[in-house]
């Protein structure tokens, strides 16, 4: 074997070792972070708005006059659509699917909804499209449709105004929304246990100091009546 062979492989070596180091850490990152969420179950959380759990994640449900609107849209179509049974709910009502973001355990359940139009920030959508990797990992979506929204945008849907609050951070489109003024949505942007809130666990951001930025400019949760996270559940103003 010559020496620019070997010298090959041994440098083949390194790089695949340092992959492997790599993946090892983000898993163990990742079920570090896993066992710290605490998602609410599938409830009413009143008359108008519901919540699925889909393993780790919550997804929220506005009743309008005419179906349904939805926040996020859980991790796999089988089981959002059993959750969605419970709750009486027929996935083909669902018109409106807003995400937070498109990580996989918030948009992975999409094709449940064959009606719904699909609205994600400007900014996420380097996220679906392959431009912009999560850590390592490029993801392109095929054949899911879907609508732009803005910083600060006040979406009419139905019964609902929906504003458009950009958080960047966890992913450079995620957001938080703020609904009917009495609902705030937190998506991976704030945790909240034991009745602090603090931003998302840093070993799944893409860049946890820009998320603490953004999160400076949300208003105070407080003031909400219902403040509803991704992971750890739903919190009511008294609760703070």
């Amino acid at each position: 074997m010559n020496k620019t062979l070997k010298r090959t492989l041994a440098v083949m070596a390194v790089v695949a070792g340092i992959f492997l180091v790599f993946v090892i850490i983000m898993i163990l990152r990742y079920s570090y972070a896993l066992k710290q969420m605490s998602p609410a179950e599938t409830q009413a959380i009143n008359d108008t708005v519901f919540c699925i759990r889909d393993k780790y994640v919550n997804a929220y449900i506005f009743k309008g006059y005419d179906g349904y609107m939805m926040i996020d849209a859980g991790i796999n179509k089988k089981r959002v659509i059993e959750e969605l049974t419970r709750l009486e709910i027929n996935p083909d009502d669902i018109l409106t699917v807003v995400l937070t973001h498109s990580d996989p355990d918030h948009a992975g359940g999409l094709n449940a909804f064959e009606n719904a139009k699909v609205f994600m920030h400007e900014e996420e959508e380097q996220m679906v499209t392959g431009k912009t990797a999560r850590f390592v990992f490029k993801s392109k979506w095929r054949n899911k449709d879907y609508n732009l929204i803005r910083s600060d945008e006040v979406l009419n849907i139905n019964v609902f105004l929906v504003r458009v609050l950009h958080t960047p951070g966890h992913t450079p489109g995620s957001c938080c929304f703020i609904v009917n003024d009495d609902y705030l949505l937190t998506g991976d942007n704030l945790i909240i246990q034991d009745g602090k809130y603090s931003n998302f666990f840093d070993m799944i951001n893409m860049d946890t100091e820009i998320q603490i930025e953004s999160l400076k400019k949300l208003p105070d949760p407080s003031q909400f009546e219902y403040i509803l996270t991704g992971h750890t559940g739903i919190i009511l103003r008294d609760e703070l």
